[in-house]
Protein backbone atom coordinates (compact mmCIF):
# COMPACT_ATOMS: atom_id res chain seq x y z
CA UNK A 1 0.00 0.00 0.00
CA UNK A 2 2.67 2.38 0.10
CA UNK A 3 3.67 2.04 -3.10
CA UNK A 4 0.31 3.39 -4.36
CA UNK A 5 1.13 7.03 -4.33
CA UNK A 6 4.48 6.44 -6.25
CA UNK A 7 2.90 4.13 -8.81
CA UNK A 8 -0.09 6.97 -9.83
CA UNK A 9 2.19 9.84 -10.02
CA UNK A 10 4.07 7.30 -12.53
CA UNK A 11 1.33 6.41 -14.62
CA UNK A 12 1.80 2.71 -13.35
CA UNK A 13 -1.97 2.92 -12.04
CA UNK A 14 -4.33 5.82 -13.03
CA UNK A 15 -6.39 6.45 -9.46
CA UNK A 16 -5.76 5.39 -5.68
CA UNK A 17 -7.16 5.86 -2.18
CA UNK A 18 -4.31 6.62 -0.06
CA UNK A 19 -3.79 8.09 3.17
CA UNK A 20 -1.93 11.55 2.68
CA UNK A 21 0.52 10.77 5.35
CA UNK A 22 1.91 7.75 3.11
CA UNK A 23 3.20 10.16 0.66
CA UNK A 24 4.07 13.41 3.22
CA UNK A 25 7.61 13.18 2.15
CA UNK A 26 6.66 14.12 -1.65
CA UNK A 27 3.84 16.48 -0.41
CA UNK A 28 4.25 17.98 2.86
CA UNK A 29 1.36 20.03 3.03
CA UNK A 30 -0.66 16.99 3.64
CA UNK A 31 0.29 17.07 7.11
CA UNK A 32 -2.91 19.40 6.75
CA UNK A 33 -5.45 16.89 5.93
CA UNK A 34 -3.86 14.47 8.35
CA UNK A 35 -4.40 16.82 11.52
CA UNK A 36 -7.39 18.24 10.42
CA UNK A 37 -10.24 19.08 12.97
CA UNK A 38 -12.66 20.21 10.05
CA UNK A 39 -14.57 17.88 8.02
CA UNK A 40 -14.01 17.24 4.19
CA UNK A 41 -16.77 19.87 2.92
CA UNK A 42 -15.46 22.43 5.60
CA UNK A 43 -11.96 22.31 4.20
CA UNK A 44 -12.75 22.24 0.68
CA UNK A 45 -14.90 25.13 1.10
CA UNK A 46 -11.99 27.06 2.81
CA UNK A 47 -9.67 26.68 -0.32
CA UNK A 48 -7.62 24.02 1.35
CA UNK A 49 -8.47 21.20 -1.03
CA UNK A 50 -7.82 23.98 -4.34
CA UNK A 51 -4.60 23.88 -2.50
CA UNK A 52 -3.91 20.90 -2.38
CA UNK A 53 -4.93 20.10 -5.90
CA UNK A 54 -2.60 22.50 -6.82
CA UNK A 55 0.46 21.55 -5.08
CA UNK A 56 -0.03 17.40 -5.79
CA UNK A 57 -0.21 19.22 -9.75
CA UNK A 58 3.10 20.72 -9.55
CA UNK A 59 4.97 18.50 -7.45
CA UNK A 60 3.19 14.96 -8.16
CA UNK A 61 1.97 14.59 -11.44
CA UNK A 62 -1.56 13.51 -9.88
CA UNK A 63 -5.19 15.34 -9.44
CA UNK A 64 -6.36 15.56 -5.75
CA UNK A 65 -9.42 14.57 -5.70
CA UNK A 66 -10.48 15.00 -2.40
CA UNK A 67 -10.58 13.51 1.08
CA UNK A 68 -13.43 11.32 2.13
CA UNK A 69 -12.18 9.99 5.63
CA UNK A 70 -13.23 13.20 7.66
CA UNK A 71 -14.96 12.32 10.97
CA UNK A 72 -13.17 9.17 12.28
CA UNK A 73 -10.44 10.52 14.57
CA UNK A 74 -7.81 9.01 16.49
CA UNK A 75 -7.30 8.29 20.11
CA UNK A 76 -4.38 6.56 22.47
CA UNK A 77 -5.42 2.56 23.63
CA UNK A 78 -2.95 1.10 26.10
CA UNK A 79 -2.71 -1.92 28.14
CA UNK A 80 -2.53 -0.66 31.73
CA UNK A 81 -4.58 2.89 32.47
CA UNK A 82 -2.11 5.70 31.80
CA UNK A 83 -0.01 7.97 34.11
CA UNK A 84 -0.35 11.97 33.45
CA UNK A 85 2.91 14.64 33.94
CA UNK A 86 2.51 17.50 35.97
CA UNK A 87 2.78 19.18 32.80
CA UNK A 88 -1.17 17.43 32.30
CA UNK A 89 -0.08 15.79 29.45
CA UNK A 90 0.23 11.56 29.58
CA UNK A 91 3.42 9.95 30.68
CA UNK A 92 4.77 7.50 28.12
CA UNK A 93 7.81 6.59 30.15
CA UNK A 94 8.70 2.98 29.90
CA UNK A 95 5.83 2.62 27.66
CA UNK A 96 6.42 0.40 24.02
CA UNK A 97 4.20 2.16 21.90
CA UNK A 98 3.42 1.22 18.02
CA UNK A 99 3.96 3.85 15.48
CA UNK A 100 2.81 5.35 12.15
CA UNK A 101 3.24 7.88 9.61
CA UNK A 102 0.49 9.59 10.63
CA UNK A 103 1.09 10.24 13.90
CA UNK A 104 4.71 9.07 14.49
CA UNK A 105 5.89 13.12 15.01
CA UNK A 106 3.58 13.45 17.72
CA UNK A 107 3.86 10.46 19.66
CA UNK A 108 7.80 11.33 19.54
CA UNK A 109 6.48 14.83 20.91
CA UNK A 110 5.50 13.06 23.70
CA UNK A 111 8.64 11.18 24.16
CA UNK A 112 7.35 7.33 23.91
CA UNK A 113 9.50 4.78 23.01
CA UNK A 114 8.00 3.60 19.21
CA UNK A 115 7.96 0.45 17.22
CA UNK A 116 6.46 0.85 13.81
CA UNK A 117 4.46 -1.65 12.68
CA UNK A 118 2.21 -2.79 10.02
CA UNK A 119 -1.44 -3.30 11.07
CA UNK A 120 -1.60 -6.41 10.24
CA UNK A 121 1.27 -7.44 12.78
CA UNK A 122 0.20 -5.29 15.70
CA UNK A 123 -2.37 -8.50 17.13
CA UNK A 124 0.61 -10.71 18.07
CA UNK A 125 3.19 -7.87 18.85
CA UNK A 126 0.54 -6.77 21.79
CA UNK A 127 0.13 -10.94 22.65
CA UNK A 128 3.60 -11.42 22.65
CA UNK A 129 4.41 -7.79 24.54
CA UNK A 130 6.40 -6.55 22.48
CA UNK A 131 4.41 -3.15 22.46
CA UNK A 132 1.65 -2.51 24.95
CA UNK A 133 -0.16 0.76 23.53
CA UNK A 134 -0.88 1.94 20.27
CA UNK A 135 -2.67 5.06 18.90
CA UNK A 136 -5.61 4.03 16.14
CA UNK A 137 -9.07 5.31 15.09
CA UNK A 138 -12.10 6.18 16.96
CA UNK A 139 -13.74 3.39 14.55
CA UNK A 140 -12.23 -0.07 13.70
CA UNK A 141 -10.34 -1.39 16.82
CA UNK A 142 -13.01 -4.33 17.64
CA UNK A 143 -12.58 -5.47 13.98
CA UNK A 144 -8.87 -5.74 14.73
CA UNK A 145 -9.71 -7.43 18.29
CA UNK A 146 -6.74 -5.59 19.47
CA UNK A 147 -9.45 -4.91 22.45
CA UNK A 148 -8.57 -7.89 23.74
CA UNK A 149 -5.23 -6.49 25.00
CA UNK A 150 -6.10 -2.61 25.30
CA UNK A 151 -8.35 -2.07 28.57
CA UNK A 152 -7.45 1.49 28.90
CA UNK A 153 -7.70 4.62 26.18
CA UNK A 154 -6.44 8.02 26.60
CA UNK A 155 -9.79 9.76 25.73
CA UNK A 156 -9.49 13.41 23.97
CA UNK A 157 -9.37 12.60 20.32
CA UNK A 158 -6.90 14.16 17.63
CA UNK A 159 -6.44 13.97 14.17
CA UNK A 160 -8.53 12.43 11.62
CA UNK A 161 -8.40 9.69 8.83
CA UNK A 162 -6.73 11.15 6.18
CA UNK A 163 -7.34 8.63 3.27
CA UNK A 164 -8.57 10.82 -0.28
CA UNK A 165 -8.21 10.35 -3.52
CA UNK A 166 -5.76 11.19 -6.46
CA UNK A 167 -5.50 10.33 -10.12
CA UNK A 168 -2.69 10.61 -12.26
CA UNK A 169 -2.56 13.86 -14.22
CA UNK A 170 -2.14 12.92 -17.87
CA UNK A 171 -5.05 10.15 -17.15
CA UNK A 172 -7.33 13.02 -15.69
CA UNK A 173 -6.29 15.36 -18.28
CA UNK A 174 -7.01 12.91 -21.26
CA UNK A 175 -10.70 12.35 -19.44
CA UNK A 176 -13.77 14.38 -21.07
CA UNK A 177 -15.40 17.24 -18.99
CA UNK A 178 -18.31 15.07 -18.46
CA UNK A 179 -15.97 12.39 -17.50
CA UNK A 180 -14.25 14.62 -15.13
CA UNK A 181 -17.44 16.00 -13.82
CA UNK A 182 -18.89 12.25 -12.76
CA UNK A 183 -15.05 11.68 -10.83
CA UNK A 184 -14.69 15.12 -9.27
CA UNK A 185 -18.99 14.77 -8.34
CA UNK A 186 -18.83 11.88 -6.94
CA UNK A 187 -16.07 12.11 -4.70
CA UNK A 188 -17.38 15.79 -3.20
CA UNK A 189 -20.74 13.68 -2.70
CA UNK A 190 -19.03 11.04 -0.85
CA UNK A 191 -17.00 13.39 1.37
CA UNK A 192 -20.22 14.96 2.67
CA UNK A 193 -21.72 11.13 3.06
CA UNK A 194 -18.92 9.51 4.30
CA UNK A 195 -18.53 12.38 7.97
CA UNK A 196 -21.77 11.98 8.63
CA UNK A 197 -21.39 7.88 8.42
CA UNK A 198 -18.26 7.50 9.90
CA UNK A 199 -18.94 9.54 12.78
CA UNK A 200 -21.94 7.63 13.88
CA UNK A 201 -19.93 4.64 13.32
CA UNK A 202 -17.14 5.84 15.88
CA UNK A 203 -19.45 6.82 18.32
CA UNK A 204 -21.06 3.71 18.73
CA UNK A 205 -17.93 1.79 18.68
CA UNK A 206 -17.07 3.78 21.85
CA UNK A 207 -20.50 3.07 23.59
CA UNK A 208 -19.73 -0.96 22.57
CA UNK A 209 -16.21 -0.09 24.16
CA UNK A 210 -17.76 1.43 27.19
CA UNK A 211 -19.85 -1.11 27.59
CA UNK A 212 -17.79 -4.20 27.51
CA UNK A 213 -15.21 -2.28 29.86
CA UNK A 214 -13.19 -0.43 28.58
CA UNK A 215 -12.05 2.58 30.33
CA UNK A 216 -11.77 6.11 29.27
CA UNK A 217 -9.10 8.50 30.99
CA UNK A 218 -9.58 12.48 30.60
CA UNK A 219 -6.57 14.09 29.83
CA UNK A 220 -6.03 16.80 32.32
CA UNK A 221 -4.43 19.58 29.60
CA UNK A 222 -6.90 18.57 27.03
CA UNK A 223 -5.83 21.61 24.83
CA UNK A 224 -2.69 21.79 24.98
CA UNK A 225 -2.54 17.52 24.23
CA UNK A 226 -4.44 18.62 21.16
CA UNK A 227 -2.35 21.61 20.68
CA UNK A 228 0.86 19.29 20.73
CA UNK A 229 -0.42 16.73 18.46
CA UNK A 230 -1.33 19.38 15.30
CA UNK A 231 2.22 21.08 16.35
CA UNK A 232 4.39 18.22 16.33
CA UNK A 233 2.84 17.48 12.45
CA UNK A 234 3.45 21.21 11.37
CA UNK A 235 6.79 21.29 12.73
CA UNK A 236 7.49 18.31 10.63
CA UNK A 237 5.70 19.79 7.90
CA UNK A 238 8.06 22.75 7.99
CA UNK A 239 11.14 20.31 8.12
CA UNK A 240 10.43 18.61 4.67
CA UNK A 241 9.80 21.75 3.74
CA UNK A 242 12.63 23.14 4.13
CA UNK A 243 14.92 20.60 3.22
CA UNK A 244 12.95 20.41 -0.34
CA UNK A 245 13.63 24.32 -0.57
CA UNK A 246 9.69 24.13 -0.94
CA UNK A 247 7.88 27.46 -0.92
CA UNK A 248 5.90 27.54 2.55
CA UNK A 249 3.56 30.46 1.77
CA UNK A 250 0.32 27.76 1.64
CA UNK A 251 0.98 26.37 5.03
CA UNK A 252 -0.88 29.14 7.08
CA UNK A 253 -3.98 29.06 4.55
CA UNK A 254 -4.23 25.40 5.47
CA UNK A 255 -3.85 25.38 8.25
CA UNK A 256 -6.68 27.83 8.58
CA UNK A 257 -8.78 25.50 6.57
CA UNK A 258 -8.11 22.26 8.15
CA UNK A 259 -8.41 23.66 11.53
CA UNK A 260 -11.88 25.13 12.04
Amino acid sequence: MFKQPGAVSAGRVDLVCTPAAFYARAIPENEAVSTASSSAAQARAAGGTAILDMLHQKHFNTKYLGWTASGNRFRIYMKDAPKFGGDGLPNFDGIKMRDNPIYGAFLKAMKATTHPLPATAVFGALEKGVVDASAWATLGLKGLKWDKFLRHAVAEEFYQTDIGWMMNLDKWNSLSKAAQDVVQGTVIEFESKNHALLSDMAAKEKATLLAEGMTFHKVPDAAKFVNLAVDSAYARMDERLTKAGRDKSNVAKLRAAYQQ
